[in-house]
C-alpha cells in the first residue's frame, strides 16, 4: 500500500541561527514531524575536528569534549552542559597532538569517571571534568601517530580493546590494540586495510557474535587501492579481508556509520563522500556480504551519524556536510526521504548525538571549520563556531 505524504516547510530563526523546519503530513498514518532549533550559543570558534558527549562532571547532564586543529590557541576544549541545552567553558586548555581527531569515551581506570582517548593520549578524568594526560597506555615499538580510535571487545575476553587508524611509514593502517587487563593496550602486530584510510566503524557484520570492521578513505590516483572494505574478526582480534570493495571512484570518503536500517536483524552501513553520490547505503545479507543500495544527500558530506531523530523507532541519518547539514528520515524499511531540514551554513566536520537538554530526544553537537582558499596552505583553515541543534520535534506517545 502506498502512503501519500504532504509536505510543507518554512524558515525559522532561533537566537541568530537559522534552520528550515520541515513538517510531513502522512495522509494515511500518524504524521511524521521533525524540527531542530539552535541553542543560541556561539561555542568553540576554532577549527573543529572532533567531539564526544558524556557526563564528565557527574551532574547528570551531557558535556562536550572537543578536539580542535593543532596550532596556537586551538587547544582541546571541554564544555559543561547544564541539562537544558546550554554549555559553559570548562577551562581545559591542552594542545592536541598531530593527527588526533574524534575523541572516544571510556572509563579506563575503572573509577566510575568517564575518561577520553584522543590519539595516543588517554585523558584521565578526576570526576569533576578536569582532565590530565596519560601517554603511556598504548604499547608498541614505533610510537606512531593515531588518527582515529574505536572501542569494542575485539577478542571476547570481556574487556574493551581499541581499533586504531595509525599513521605509519607505510601510510594509514588499521591496528588492533588489546587490553592487558590493567588499562594498557598492546598492539597485536597485524597491519590492516589498504589505501588512504580515513574512518573505521565496528559491529558484528556476519552474525557470529564477534565485532568486525568497516573501513573507508580515499584514492589519490586511479591506481591506488580502494580503501572502502569490510574486515571480519575471527573472535581473537585477528581480522581478514572479505574481498568486498565499495564505491571505487576517486572520492574523499571521510565517514561512515553502521545500523540496521531496514530492520531485518543485521547490520548495514552508510558511506559518505565529498562527491556525488554523497551518501550510499549498503545492505547486509546477514552473513557479512553487502549489496550497494540507494543514494542520499544533496551536498558534499564529511561525516554521518545515525539515530532515531523523530521518535518513530527507525534509524534516521544525519549528514554533516560542506554547507547546510541534512536529515534523512527512514520509513522503517530502509527507504529514506529528505526531511528538507537544512541546518547551518558551515563546513561541518564532525557530529555527536545525545540528549543534551534531558527531554528524551536526541540532539546534535556539530563542530565546524572554515577554508580561506586565497591563503597559503598552512593558513587555509579558519575557525568557525560549533552548532548545538536541539531536537524540537513533537514527542510521540509510547
Amino acid at each position: 500500500m502506498h502512503r501519500r505524504i504532504l509536505t510543507s516547510w518554512k524558515t525559522i530563526v532561533f537566537s541568530g541561527l537559522t534552520a528550515v523546519l520541515f513538517v510531513g503530513i502522512d495522509a494515511s498514518a500518524e504524521a511524521v514531524q521533525i524540527s531542530f532549533a539552535g541553542n543560541g550559543q556561539q561555542l568553540n570558534n576554532f577549527v573543529g575536528r572532533g567531539v564526544a558527549l558524556a557526563d564528565f562532571n557527574g551532574d547528570g547532564a551531557l558535556d562536550a569534549f572537543v578536539v580542535n586543529e593543532a596550532g596556537p590557541n586551538n587547544q582541546y576544549r571541554v564544555y559543561f552542559g547544564d541539562g537544558k541545552g546550554q554549555f559553559a567553558d570548562g577551562g581545559l586548555r591542552a594542545e592536541r597532538p598531530l593527527q588526533a581527531a574524534k575523541p572516544v569515551v571510556l572509563d579506563i581506570d575503572g573509577n566510575g569517571n568517564q575518561d577520553v582517548i584522543t590519539g595516543r593520549t588517554v585523558w584521565l578524568n578526576d570526576g569533576s571534568g578536569r582532565f590530565s594526560p596519560d601517554a603511556s597506555r598504548f604499547l608498541d615499538s614505533d610510537g606512531v601517530l593515531f588518527w582515529q580510535c574505536r572501542l569494542a571487545d575485539l577478542n571476547g575476553d570481556g574487556l574493551i580493546d581499541v581499533f586504531v587508524l595509525a599513521m605509519t611509514k607505510e601510510g594509514a593502517k588499521g591496528r588492533v590494540y588489546l587490553n592487558d587487563k590493567a588499562g594498557h593496550f598492546q598492539y597485536t602486530g597485524q597491519p590492516l586495510g589498504q589505501g588512504v584510510l580515513a574512518s573505521v566503524e565496528l559491529g558484528d557484520l556476519n552474525g557470529d557474535g564477534f565485532v568486525d570492521a568497516v573501513l573507508c578513505g580515499w584514492r589519490n590516483a586511479p591506481a591506488d587501492p580502494c580503501p572502502n572494505r569490510v574486515l571480519l574478526n575471527d573472535g581473537k582480534g585477528r581480522f581478514a579481508e572479505t574481498g568486498q570493495i565499495f564505491d571505487e571512484g576517486l572520492r574523499h570518503s571521510h565517514g561512515l556509520a553502521l545500523g540496521d536500517f531496514d530492520r531485518d536483524g543485521d547490520t548495514d552501513f552508510v558511506l559518505v563522500t565529498q562527491q556525488a553520490p554523497f551518501a550510499r547505503l549498503h545492505w547486509n545479507d546477514g552473513k557479512g556480504q553487502f549489496k550497494s543500495g540507494p543514494t542520499l544527500g544533496k551536498n558534499s558530506a564529511e561525516k554521518v551519524a545515525v539515530a532515531d531523530l523523530n521518535g518513530d523507532g527507525c534509524l534516521d541519518i544525519f549528514l554533516a556536510c560542506i554547507g547546510p547539514d541534512e536529515v534523512w528520515l527512514n520509513d522503517g524499511q530502509g527507504k529514506f526521504s529528505d526531511s528538507k531540514l537544512r541546518l547551518g551554513e558551515e563546513w561541518s566536520w564532525e557530529v555527536a548525538v545525545g540528549d543534551v537538554n534531558n527531554d528524551g530526544l536526541p540532539d546534535l553537537f556539530v563542530v565546524n571549520l572554515g577554508i580561506d582558499r586565497n591563503a597559503p596552505p598552512e593558513n587555509m583553515m579558519k575557525g568557525r563556531f560549533a552548532e548545538v541543534w536541539l531536537n524540537t520535534s513533537p514527542k510521540r506517545r509510547p
